[in-house]
């Protein structure tokens, strides 16, 4: 089961597993990215989940939980709508693994924006949790309920806090507002450019994650993914101008975003076994992320 099927993580995970064989639940909003044709897809459409949508689907084995609102800005414009986006339907689930589900392992996609304050260029998983924005304050919140249900009510689950996922489909953040800023001839970004952040492409990301349903029981309770590689804001915005043929120079605004940690990058030395997913190189990925935003704009 993938909850937040739609989305750009879950889409991209939905499409992997089908490929592979699985049978998928798809539950979310706007699942019109999935591979329709697959017997091996079960479609649920919802704009909340609730106790009826989960009434009515089979155990699974695993879940996914992408579910929330995703987004650092619009969390700080309404937190309020952002802790309904994401407790009330993890509350739901665990209830749902406590009471019936009991052998179900859930697998919940946290984010690294927990780290908020303590975030570095060598950021641990043991490093203190204190959120700059409503976002990761909520995902703080999600991961304490889960790690309640698994001392109290004997849940399987795992966290794991992904960093800069990156790739097709994503229309937010730095890259989709770098080519959109380049298609409107805009040349002005916020920050110093200096900024350091941890890019994971999304074909390396879903690779581990389908991993988690191989080899659950050896993956550490709370992981940390990324590279460990400290990349800076202003290298991947020259990049993309490479690779798009711009030539104008981008400028920076001295000042971040307000709920972004300067710096945001994983410790290297805990990802050891991750790096064998690693296999696309920021160029390659970047490159496949601006032919996708290319055949987008010419459609």
């Amino acid at each position: 089961m993938i909850l937040g099927a739609g989305g750009f993580i879950g889409s991209h995970l939905s499409n992997s597993f089908i490929k592979n064989g699985a049978l998928v639940h798809a539950l979310g909003r706007s699942l019109n990215n999935l591979d329709i044709s697959s017997d091996n897809l079960i479609k649920t459409e919802f704009n909340d989940i609730n106790n009826e949508s989960l009434q009515n689907t089979k155990q699974p084995d695993y879940i996914y939980f992408l579910i929330g609102s995703a987004s650092v800005a619009r969390s700080i414009d309404a937190p309020l709508f952002d802790f309904y986006q994401s407790i009330p339907p993890l509350l739901l689930v665990l209830e749902k693994l406590r009471n019936e589900w009991k052998s179900t392992r859930l697998i919940f996609i946290s984010s690294a924006a927990v780290y908020g304050e303590s975030a570095c260029d060598n950021t641990s998983v043991s490093s203190q949790l204190t959120p700059l924005s409503p976002y990761g304050l909520n995902k703080k919140i999600s991961e304490e309920y889960i790690s309640y249900y698994c001392a109290h009510y004997n849940i399987n689950a795992k966290i794991i806090r992904p960093f800069s996922v990156y790739g097709p489909n994503l229309k937010k953040q730095l890259i989709w507002d770098v080519l959109n800023k380049i298609t409107r001839n805009e040349h002005h970004f916020f920050g110093s450019g200096d900024e350091l952040r941890d890019w994971i492409y999304i074909d390396d990301f879903i690779s581990i994650l389908v991993q988690y349903a191989t080899d659950y029981e050896s993956m550490d309770n709370v992981s940390n993914i990324g590279s460990g590689k400290a990349v800076s804001v202003k290298n991947v915005i020259n990049i993309l101008y490479r690779i798009t043929n711009t030539q104008d120079t981008p400028s920076f605004i001295d000042g971040g975003k307000e709920g972004d940690p300067k710096h945001l990058v994983s410790r290297y030395e805990e990802q050891e076994y991750v790096r064998q997913f690693l296999i696309t190189s920021l160029e390659k990925g970047l490159t496949s992320t601006v032919n996708w935003f290319s055949e987008r704009e010419n459609r």
